[in-house]
Formats: structure tokens, sequence, C-alpha cells
């Protein structure tokens, strides 16, 4: 699919021939009243449609295999860039859900290569923030300290791999278990991930990490969680990770079978301009709009996909139709709107 594509159910919308027209055509250039800007303004339109629109599908295997009943997500903007920052999940009695593991990684040498060293064997990053971390980090400093005080004939003649099982063995003693381990025959190396239970609360979700994600929720596959942000992300008002210091958020609450999504975007820093949005999104969207397009453009053919391309003047009419349909749709699940300055 090309990128500039937006994509419903059995429909496809093309803004490729329109936008390549009126980018190279100049500043004034415009194709049926559309500049370049206005043509990315209805595409974005479209895409948060189409996602909103999916969005319960996305959520439904949440709803079934987890406990959680509410997910709030924050990204905000810095400069040139923007991300997700914060993810805080809640079971139905309002609990927070905290990561039921402490996952840690390296790098450890299995061979003696070019430029191998006792002070490069390990590459790793362990955080202090708590004592069993803590006492790993000390222990992979000392076994560094061990081979750096080794003399350098007595280096180079040791078995660095069987080396390698017995400080992962010893770690394993320490109470860690490992998550995966894999031997990378390009640098020879060993990657080596660890996971532990987390014993008492400290740790929270920064993000969707989604190796705990399947450990917690193991019915749930790993495209999931990156859907969903992926969908967040792309329902957010162009250019708002380049705004710094905007704050935006969703949150998501699960009830009846239903979604309901709480939209709170900044569209603008220095004049703050807030928009609250609730939506109750469930199944019968899809339902719809399936109809309307089976009803609307018929295919020819039980598996094509209709086309409509915004470059051609043909298909103006049909494309205000769906954007009409789909915004009273979506109209009809908004429970309440308001600005805040």
């Amino acid at each position: 699919m090309n990128y500039n594509d937006v994509n419903f159910s059995n429909l496809k919308i093309e803004f490729e021939k329109a936008m390549s027209k009126t980018l190279h055509g100049g500043d004034d250039k415009k194709i049926h009243g559309y500049s370049w800007y206005d043509l990315n303004r209805v595409q974005n339109a479209f895409k948060s449609y189409s996602t909103k629109i999916s969005l319960y599908e996305k959520f439904e295997p949440i709803i079934k295999h987890t406990n959680i009943r509410s997910m709030k997500l924050e990204y905000n903007g810095y400069g040139d860039d923007g991300c997700l920052e914060g993810v805080e999940l809640r079971d139905k009695d309002g609990m927070e859900i905290y990561p039921s593991h402490i996952l840690r990684h390296f790098y450890m040498k299995i061979g003696h290569g070019e430029n191998v060293t006792p002070d490069n064997i390990f590459d790793y990053h362990l955080w202090d923030s708590d004592e069993h971390t803590q006492e790993l980090k000390n222990y992979i400093d000392d076994r560094r300290k061990y081979l750096m005080d080794m003399e350098a004939e007595e280096f180079a003649t040791m078995d660095l791999e069987d080396w390698s099982n017995g400080v992962i063995q010893s770690i394993l003693n320490m109470g860690w278990s490992l998550h995966s381990i894999d031997n990378i025959a390009m640098n020879g190396q060993r990657g080596i991930t660890l996971k532990r239970v987390q014993s008492y609360v400290y740790d929270t979700f920064t993000h969707f990490d989604t190796r705990i994600l399947e450990i917690m929720y193991p019915k749930v596959r790993k495209n999931i969680w990156e859907d969903i942000d992926e969908a967040f992300y792309g329902m957010l008002q162009p250019g708002w990770q380049n705004n710094e210091g905007s704050q935006n958020s969703f949150k998501v609450t699960i009830e009846d079978n239903k979604i309901n999504l709480h939209l709170n975007q900044e569209t603008n820093v220095r004049v703050t301009e807030t928009e609250e949005t609730r939506v109750v999104l469930d199944d019968t969207l899809q339902k719809r709009l399936k109809g309307f397009i089976k009803d609307t453009f018929p295919r020819k053919k039980s598996w094509e996909t209709p086309v409509l391309d915004i470059s051609l003047k043909k298909d103006q009419s049909k494309l205000k139709q769906l954007h009409d349909f789909i915004t009273n749709m979506l109209d009809e699940k908004i429970e309440s709107r308001k600005e805040v300055e």
C-alpha cells in the first residue's frame, strides 16, 4: 500500500496522484480546488476516521483475554520529535496494573575475535533502581574485573563460551531465570535477556513493553499493542510532535464490551487550545460501514476492492458521500465534546 493511501474495510482512497501534482506544481497549484495543504488535511481526516472505526477490533483481544478495563496513554511533543511517554493500565476496581516481571538484557562475547578484550566481554546497561538489579550489576562488574586482572596469555587461551555458561548459571542461582538467549554468530556474542518476578511494586509502564505484556497476557498477540500505539499516534493533530511542551492523552475505559474513548489534544502550545472528546465505540461501526460501502460502491467481482481517487473528478461526489456518512456515524457516538482554553 502506498503511504498516502487510506484504507477502510473493503475500500481504498488514493491520494498519491493528486498530492504529487500539487506538490510539484508550485504554491498555487490546485487540483479540483485542493492545494497540497488541503489534500493533507483531507487525508488526515480520513485516516482518523479509519482508525476510530477499526479501533474496537484492536481492543477485542484485550477485552476478552486481560483484566485491563482502563488504559491511559500520554504523547508529548519535543522540538523535533514526540513519543509515547506514559502508559497507565487499571483493572475493573480501578487498581493500577504494574509489570509482572523485571527484564534485563545484556550481551556477552563467547569467542576470541578481533578486538575482543576483557574490558568489552560484557555490553550491558543495567539499572540501579532496586536491590536485585544492583546485585546483578555488582556481579557482572566483578566478573569483568576478574578478566581484566588476568594475565594476557591466560585470557587468550580460556574458553569464553564455557566461561559464559558458568556466568549464566551463577546468575540463575541468584534468582533470575532466562527469558531468552541467542547466540549471534556474526560477531561471536550471546544476547541474554533475564527475567525475574517483581516481588514488590517499583516499576511502571512507560511504553508498551511487549516482552512483559506477552508474559502477562499470552493470548494477546504482540502486534495488538503496537497497533493500538500506532492508531493513537495517527489520531493526533498533524505537527503535534514538533510542538515542544504539547501534551496529549487518550483514555480508554471498557464497559459492557464497548470502548469509551476520551481524547485530550493540544493543538497549539503558546496559546493552548485543548479539545476533550468522549466517543463510545463498538462493533456496529465496522458493520454499518461495510453495508454502506457494499450498497454505494458495488464490486464487479467479490474479491475486488473499490478504489476512490481524489485526483479524479468522477470520484469527488462519492468521496463527499463517504465523508458525510462517516462523519454522521461517528457524531452519533460522540457523547461529549468541549474546548478548554
